[in-house]
């Protein structure tokens, strides 16, 4: 039957049933983002459609849907092409919204010359605009790149990356977004440097990291600068000052409901608990850890 009709009927009817989806579910479009981008798509409105794709995506990539996510990003920049002429930024704010967030996902899966592909073509895109306001924005994509060298072990490529990063937005205004960059930049920096045995430098950089943190509601990444200053102070054979930082980054994870950041930060404390002779504690550690995994 379907095969059978007009494609101006398909595209009649594909609107129909998007239009009826928002008049009836519009309290709750979220829910219907993969199914409403498909008929806006069908029924050749991509203008529509995009930006569907891009919530449904977004969704799949929040619950860890990988293959799903990218499957979804890369039908929206299939009819990116197609949308009406639009100003050359809101272009490239599109294919932003497209590109970082493929390169998350290439990158938390391993695929890290791919990841780094799609992060070069939002600096590229940038670029070419000529946007030197758009600091923040490329910072955060040259610490990317920079965490996907550190993620594969290539210390050396990692750190210019960074370190570019920081001279984009170390004089800036401050602001609850640059300050939170920032600290995320001197808190990958301070790993690298950590990873390379410059204990000294790194010390200085993850305390830094933390300074800019202190303002603000941000226990994700407070848990993550306070996780690494325990493994600094566990390198060091401070192993009191390591269960401290460690206990403190569990409960700035526990504030912030990341159980996958509770969970290694359980394992961290089990091992240091397991080094200072407390088998019983580092027990107990290891099975809450391994109960938060499941």
């Amino acid at each position: 039957i379907y095969q059978s009709m007009l494609f101006a009927q398909r595209r009649a009817l594909h609107a129909q049933v998007a239009a009826g989806l928002l008049a009836r579910f519009g309290e709750a479009p979220e829910r219907w983002s993969a199914v409403l981008a498909q008929h806006y798509q069908l029924a050749e409105q991509p203008e529509q459609a995009l930006p569907h794709y891009i919530a449904a995506a977004r969704q799949a990539q929040g619950r860890y849907a990988n293959s799903e996510a990218l499957t979804l990003f890369e039908q929206a920049l299939a009819i990116a092409p197609r949308l009406p002429a639009a100003s050359a930024s809101e272009t490239a704010a599109r294919l932003r919204d497209i590109y970082e967030p493929m390169g998350d996902i290439r990158a938390l899966t391993g695929e890290y010359d791919a990841a780094r592909s799609a992060y070069e073509g939002v600096l590229a895109n940038l670029e070419r605009q000529g946007r030197e306001g758009a600091a923040l924005q490329r910072a955060r994509i040259e610490r990317k790149i920079g965490g996907s060298y550190e993620q594969q072990g290539k210390l050396d490529a990692a750190l210019p990356h960074l370190e570019r990063g920081w001279e984009l937005i170390a004089g800036g205004p401050s602001g609850r977004e640059a300050d939170l960059e920032r600290a995320e930049i001197l808190s990958a920096l301070g790993w690298v440097l950590f990873r390379r045995a410059d204990l000294g430098p790194a010390q200085a950089h993850l305390e830094r990291a933390l300074a800019f943190l202190q303002p603000h509601d941000a226990e994700r990444e407070r848990a993550r600068v306070l996780n690494r200053l325990g493994g600094l102070a566990w390198q060091s054979g401070e192993l009191e000052l390591a269960d401290q930082y460690v206990r403190q980054s569990l409960a700035a994870s526990q504030r912030n409901g990341d159980l996958v950041a509770q969970a290694n930060a359980l394992a961290n404390l089990s091992v240091l608990a397991g080094t200072m002779g407390r088998f019983a504690r580092a027990a107990e550690h290891g099975e809450q850890a391994l109960q938060l995994h499941e």
